[in-house]
């Protein structure tokens, strides 16, 4: 397995649902804060195995009607998944086709307002800073990004040097 060292960023959901987009907006919120990886997608579906797999850390960010506050929470991918569990069916795949062996988590976002439009309400975005704060916040303390205030890198430089620092070893 080829392994990043940057923290990979999946924010899954339907720009065209209201706040279903929110993961998309979380993805934007955490664009140049460190060595962070960002990508959206529409579902949880099976290629996304593969991108999981050549990471360490992945955070999954999915809208979710049944919470009222920001989680985010280790995801163990279950040992028969079902359509229940859409984000540790992806894991499941990834560690059986891809050797992913790194940690994951799944931050779920509070939505309400799923109607066929883009934008998100009023509470979608704040839900969106809400959550892209907590992703950050993990980011720090993983490594992947500096605390506010700190001299941050730029996203490739920090990875240029961990390189130079193997090669010089």
């Amino acid at each position: 397995m080829h392994s990043r060292s940057t923290l990979l960023v999946i924010g899954v959901g339907d720009v065209m649902r209201g706040d279903d987009g929110v993961p998309s907006r979380v993805v934007e919120l955490l664009a140049g804060r460190g060595d962070l990886e960002l990508m959206v997608a529409q579902g949880f579906v099976p290629e996304l195995a593969e991108v999981v797999g050549g990471h360490d850390d992945v955070v999954l960010v999915d809208a979710d009607p049944r919470v009222t506050a920001v989680r985010l929470e280790p995801l163990v991918a279950p040992s028969h998944p079902d359509h229940t569990s859409r984000p540790g069916a992806v894991v499941d795949l990834a560690r059986r086709l891809h050797g992913f062996a790194g940690d994951v988590w799944l931050c779920r976002v509070p939505a309400q307002d799923f109607a066929f439009r883009s934008g998100l309400s009023p509470a979608g975005e704040r839900e969106a800073r809400a959550a892209a704060r907590i992703v950050c916040d993990l980011a720090i303390r993983l490594g992947h990004a500096a605390p506010p205030g700190a001299t941050q890198s730029t996203p490739g430089r920090a990875a240029a040097q961990r390189a130079e620092h193997a090669r010089a070893v």
